[in-house]
């Protein structure tokens, strides 16, 4: 039954990112910023991976999984001292099996 089942609409970038300075843990002077992000949806090809960007830059990789609570994806940026006391653009790309991507919008955060 098609009833329940969306058009498709092939590959999509991450929904909701959100990036903000997480200052968890003060007291060892970790500075860093915590992206989060809910599931894309994949096209013709399961997703794979997301990366995740600052200025541009790959910086890490979350691998996908089935997004089955409310709970986010996340990656923490631990910033190193040449990099804690800018203002940073992040973004979180989906990656599907066939290297197909697509991009989040750019968040920027001052720290």
């Amino acid at each position: 039954n098609a009833y329940f089942q969306r058009k498709q609409i092939g590959l999509t970038a991450p929904r909701n990112v959100g990036a903000e300075a997480d200052s968890s843990m003060p007291g060892i002077g970790r500075i860093a910023v915590r992206i989060s992000w809910d599931t894309a949806y994949a096209g013709t090809e399961a997703i794979d991976h997301y990366n995740i960007l600052r200025n541009g830059d790959i910086i890490g990789t979350v691998p996908h999984e089935p997004q089955i609570t409310t709970r986010r994806f996340s990656f923490d940026d631990v910033l190193d001292e040449e990099n804690k006391d800018k203002a940073h653009q992040y973004q979180v790309r989906t990656v599907d099996a066939q290297g197909t991507t697509a991009d989040s919008s750019k968040i920027e955060v001052s720290l």
